[in-house]
């Protein structure tokens, strides 16, 4: 059985013709969700790939990353920045997941997934944002 890599993923989702207006709606402002990076034009790559990243990192304990990196030290203490980041990192995934719903699901009812979306910056990335409204009209 061969792997389906989330790699090969992105790029298909980035060149599927049922998607070109998406991402060429999102290219205005920037990037599509699914772009690979591009060094040489200074792209750093969709937002689901960023992320993904991002992930990898905690859930393959890389250094700076694993869980007494996260701590600073070896027993169970609160660190407030470290919570924000799961915090933050968990919001992300589910707003992505929302706008690939309303990709997969157009005529889906908004009214729920809408909600996730709101005017504080800090809580959905503006790519997830400006995708979540290109994925909704």
């Amino acid at each position: 059985m061969a792997e389906f890599a989330f790699g090969t993923a992105c790029d298909r989702l980035s060149s599927e013709p049922l998607l070109d207006s998406f991402n060429r709606a999102l290219r205005t402002s920037g990037q599509s969700l699914f772009d690979a990076r591009d060094r040489s034009r200074g792209v750093a790559g969709g937002f689901a790939r960023e992320l993904y990243g991002d992930l990898c990192n905690y859930s393959h304990s890389r250094p700076g990353f694993a869980e007494g990196d996260r701590w600073s030290s070896n027993g169970p203490v609160y660190v407030h920045e470290t919570f924000r980041e799961w915090h933050c990192a968990w919001l992300n995934t589910v707003s992505l997941c929302a706008v690939l719903i309303l990709i997969a699901r157009p005529r889906a009812d908004r009214r729920g997934v809408a909600a996730l979306f709101t005017d504080k910056v800090d809580i959905v990335p503006e790519d997830l944002r400006h995708a979540f409204a290109v994925a909704a009209a």
